[in-house]
């Protein structure tokens, strides 16, 4: 332990296969809120789909988006979600992968 130090964070804040993108759920989990906001940087400019699966892996939300070259922050209503986890996947244009799997939590 270390005097002032509450908690330490180890990882990587990218995708395996685009280190160059960083990403950010917040707020998560969601609790009073009606959205959920991805925040990433990219180095590419185009259109994606953005889809949210449940735990049991059903479809709940499907997003097209637009992406610019740089901090991109989309905001994704989920108050009509049921309280759980759910994961997010995105994917660029051409079906490149920007990310998958993030998890998320409703309350």
């Amino acid at each position: 332990m270390i005097a002032g130090i509450t908690a330490i964070g180890i990882g990587k804040v990218a995708d395996e296969n685009m280190n160059r993108i960083g990403l950010l759920l917040y707020p998560n989990p969601v609790i009073n809120y009606h959205n959920i906001n991805i925040r990433f940087v990219t180095p590419d400019t185009g259109e994606g789909e953005l889809f949210v699966y449940d735990a049991a892996g059903k479809l709940v939300i499907r997003q097209s988006i637009q992406y610019n070259t740089g901090v991109n922050i989309i905001p994704i209503e989920v108050k009509h979600l049921a309280s759980g986890t759910y994961f997010i996947n995105l994917f660029g244009s051409g079906g490149t992968k920007i990310f998958t799997g993030k998890r998320f939590v409703k309350q």
